[in-house]
């Protein structure tokens, strides 16, 4: 729940779990009302729907026309928002490795909030607790787990790219694969 934020996560700044989820959201919101890129202009209460939508299902294939729907926006619209998410480092993509690193598939990424306690406050405020769901919790750990690996590689000796599998065919999947300079790859999968 707390995710890796210093501030959230140091020993001494535990704080109960609503004011926690206050923090968090406030510092959401601020990240999202800032104008951080010049000539940048958008809507911040779209970019939190936005942002909520993908990260009350952490680790989620994004379809992008299916979302654009439930959110009753266009799909260019979505993808401007979920851009500021992403420059803002509020959500991380992972793209298919599945055609090859060279060839990955930019159309349906895995989308992860750049920090679980992110998805925990959103869900939360849509009334769920990942400590009720199994479904949840795996998904949030596997967030966590993606966050670690991609924040370790600024600092690995083996310079690697992180990407997913996913066989469209037969909806075999592997969470997180890291592929080198040689094409060397290796998968994770969390349990």
């Amino acid at each position: 729940r707390q995710g890796g934020v210093p501030a959230y996560c140091l020993p001494g700044t535990a704080v109960a779990p609503t004011l926690l989820n206050s923090r968090i959201q406030a510092d959401v919101t601020a990240l999202l009302g800032d104008r951080v890129i010049p000539g940048e202009s958008f809507d911040g209460a779209r970019a939190q729907r936005v942002l909520d939508a993908v990260a009350r299902t952490p680790g989620g294939i994004l379809n992008k026309s299916r979302l654009a729907g439930d959110l009753s926006i266009d799909v260019r619209t979505l993808t401007s928002y979920l851009d500021i998410a992403e420059r803002r480092f509020l959500l991380a993509p992972l793209h298919n490795a599945a055609g090859g690193a060279s060839s990955t598939s930019r159309t349906r990424p895995k989308i992860h909030p750049t920090d679980t306690s992110i998805a925990c406050e959103s869900l939360a405020r849509a009334g769920h607790d990942i400590a009720d769901s199994p479904e949840l919790l795996g998904q949030v750990l596997e967030s966590w787990v993606v966050q670690q690996v991609l924040a370790a590689q600024g600092w690995a000796t083996l310079a690697t790219q992180a990407f997913y599998w996913r066989d469209s065919k037969t909806e075999a999947e592997v969470d997180l694969v890291l592929i080198d300079g040689a094409g060397r790859a290796v998968g994770v999968e969390v349990k």
